[in-house]
């Protein structure tokens, strides 16, 4: 009987040892950032050696030449059907490693199981959740993750009951980061987490900032742009800043204005030019940090792209109007996502010389996807320069935060001289939301005299919690006629409650490419059921009617 015991205990130490964690070091071959951000922290946060692979060659150099030797025991974290190199494994065998393979099926799933072997490891009861909507996150919370021992789990509603039922059982402590649904917020209310949430990226990291500054107090900053994940962001020591592109934003510039720290790192030449600003600006001391060194040799960082949508915009025209007197900018979104534009200056140049003061723009405006804006300017008198070959030098920042512009577009534009006037004139009578059409349906009567060409936009409307904007396309209507112009925007019963007024932007004019004028209408908003027969109703109505038709047959047979 003892000796049956003894097999046994045998056979469960041989079932549970494969379950102890022996790596020494982790390796990530996956071309998902949530995969190595998933492996990154549970390496960091175990202390561990961690490395991913960003190409094909770089990873056969990976193992050949960069992994500790001395450190066997690799813990490779691998995609199952989106890799770099296949075989991964058995190359780290060859080059002496114990390799043992964790699969990625998907790296949702991947996220909460590393979580998992935290937890029952005993390392950590603290969780960021984040929206993998805005992978630039993961920059943000990664170093207070690591300093406060919390793991960051990627959720959206596809997976939100998975993450709900985790937390549910293993958390103490949950911050919830950045935007997220309604239903994501709601779902995890019941555990009573902190909210870092201010509307847009920058504001969300300079809060992350100052939570790391209370929690240490840092000597030096990373600067990024959010575009990419590199090594040092996961660090426990420093945190990481956004500073645009090519354009700091304001309230990035006040931040370390007031910040503590004497020194600042820039990952990449591409951000020099904005470290540079910063230190001239602040006297803060700027490290660029543009390679790595190995063996007396410089090699190029290890940089894993992050997933983006990249604003695009065409400056087409600047024309100069005779007959007003005012200057149009024409500008049209050429990109595959939304954009706010604001010009800092265009300047009038007449053989290099600046014949009149500059224009520019109070505040940003939006462009939609395929839309063209025409932005008009009244106080410039280039009446006299008809004759002249005028050049406009300008300057416009854009991107997708209105209050935190990350890039600088620059142009010299040829000044047309045109001569034509616009004497449309609209009002907007009234604005429902049709629940069932999921659509707003405003009501737009034309004043003048002519067809005129609308093209509306309703904007601070409250989505979920965010300021948004909802466009439509351009309309035209008739001279004295009125038009319901309809703009597709799905919202919540909260979202209505929210949005009791509405405001509404009006571009419109005579002309469909150049709609020059704009007014703006703060209307009460009428919500309505609406009516949606659906493909059975649409049956049924088929059906009654034909009843009808047969029954009338009957009744004229009859006299």
């Amino acid at each position: 009987m003892r000796r049956g015991w003894q097999v046994l205990l045998v056979l469960t130490i041989l079932l549970v040892l494969p379950l102890i964690s022996a790596e020494n070091q982790v390796v990530i071959n996956s071309k998902d950032w949530k995969d190595v951000s998933s492996g990154m922290l549970y390496a960091k946060l175990r202390n561990l050696d961690v490395h991913y692979v960003v190409e094909e060659t770089h990873g056969v150099q990976l193992s050949s030449e960069v992994l500790n030797k001395n450190l066997k025991e690799v813990l490779l974290v691998e995609s199952n059907n989106n890799l770099f190199i296949r075989g991964y494994e058995g190359r780290l065998r060859q080059d002496g490693f114990q390799a043992v393979k964790f699969i990625s099926n998907t790296p949702y799933e991947t996220n909460l199981k590393l979580a998992e072997k935290l937890v029952s490891e005993n390392q950590i009861n603290s969780f960021i959740v984040m929206d993998d909507a805005y992978p630039y996150n993961i920059l943000s919370v990664a170093p207070y993750a690591l300093t406060t021992k919390s793991y960051v789990l990627f959720v959206n509603d596809g997976n939100l009951d998975a993450v709900y039922n985790f937390l549910s059982q293993n958390a103490d402590n949950i911050l919830l980061y950045g935007r997220m649904s309604n239903k994501i917020q709601e779902q995890l209310s019941i555990f009573s987490p902190d909210v870092i949430n201010t509307g847009n990226k920058i504001g969300d990291n300079i809060e992350i900032v100052k939570r790391f500054e209370k929690e240490k107090s840092p000597t030096q900053i990373i600067f990024t742009n959010g575009e990419f994940i590199e090594p040092s962001f996961f660090n426990n020591e420093f945190p990481v800043l956004f500073i645009g592109t090519t354009n700091i934003p304001s309230d990035v510039m006040e931040y370390i204005y007031q910040s503590n720290a004497k020194a600042g790192v820039v990952i990449g030449y591409d951000l020099y030019t904005n470290a540079k600003t910063i230190r001239d600006a602040t006297g803060m001391r700027i490290f660029l940090k543009y390679g790595q060194g190995r063996e007396e040799q410089i090699y190029a960082l290890d940089i894993f792209p992050l997933p983006k949508s990249e604003p695009e915009f065409a400056l087409k025209a600047i024309n100069y109007n005779t007959l007003t007197n005012q200057v149009e900018v024409i500008y049209e979104n050429t990109g595959n996502t939304f954009v706010y534009l604001q010009a800092l200056s265009h300047k009038f140049k007449v053989n290099g010389v600046e014949v009149v003061s500059s224009i520019g723009d109070e505040e940003a405006f939006f462009l939609d996807v395929g839309d063209t804006k025409v932005i008009l300017y009244g106080e410039v008198d280039l009446s006299s320069f008809s004759q002249e070959t005028v050049l406009v030098e300008s300057k416009v920042l854009f991107g997708e935060i209105p209050e935190s512009l990350e890039k600088l577009f620059t142009k010299e534009t040829k000044l047309n001289f045109v001569s034509y006037n616009d004497e449309s004139s609209i009002n907007v009578l009234g604005v429902k939301y049709n629940k069932a059409k999921k659509q707003f349906e405003v009501v737009v009567e034309n004043l003048g005299y002519e067809e005129t060409y609308v093209d509306l936009e309703i904007f601070d409307l409250f989505v979920e919690g965010q300021k948004t904007i909802f466009g439509g396309d351009i309309t035209s209507i008739g001279k004295g006629k009125k038009k319901t112009i309809t703009i597709d925007a799905e919202l919540t019963e909260e979202d209505l409650n929210a949005n009791k007024l509405v405001n509404i932007r009006a571009w419109y004019g005579t002309r469909e490419d150049a709609l020059v004028k704009t007014s703006k209408f703060s209307i009460d908003l009428e919500v309505v059921e609406g009516f949606s027969l659906g493909t059975a109703g649409v049956v049924l109505l088929y059906a009654v009617i034909i009843l009808l038709f047969f029954l009338m047959r009957k009744k004229k047979r009859k006299h």
